[in-house]
């Protein structure tokens, strides 16, 4: 669907724009809006799934319903993980905002 939107806008609004227009802009600069874009995709899917992997419900039988925030029912390997995928998110905007 998604793919089916940028092919229309491209052919419609493609024509239009005068390519010298564009011609003084950093070359590479379509390519750190790509990187940028990208993180920002990956961030917020990480997000997205951790969200929805600490809602989940869980089934106690001999146990209570565990309450709180998601980060207080998380496990500690859980904490671990959402620790270390937050410093690698951080490391790789750092590495696309440096070039690397």
């Amino acid at each position: 669907m998604l793919m089916a939107v940028l092919v229309v806008m491209a052919r419609t609004v493609g024509p239009l724009i005068d390519p010298a227009e564009y011609e003084d802009l950093d070359p590479h600069a379509s390519l750190v809006m790509r990187r940028a874009s990208m993180a920002m995709i990956l961030v917020g899917g990480l997000g997205t799934w951790i969200t929805r992997r600490a809602q989940r419900p869980l089934l106690l039988v001999a146990g209570e319903v565990p309450t709180g925030s998601w980060w207080s029912r998380l496990s500690p390997n859980e904490k671990f993980a959402a620790v270390a995928a937050g410093a690698g998110v951080v490391s790789a905007i750092a590495a696309v905002f440096n070039g690397g």
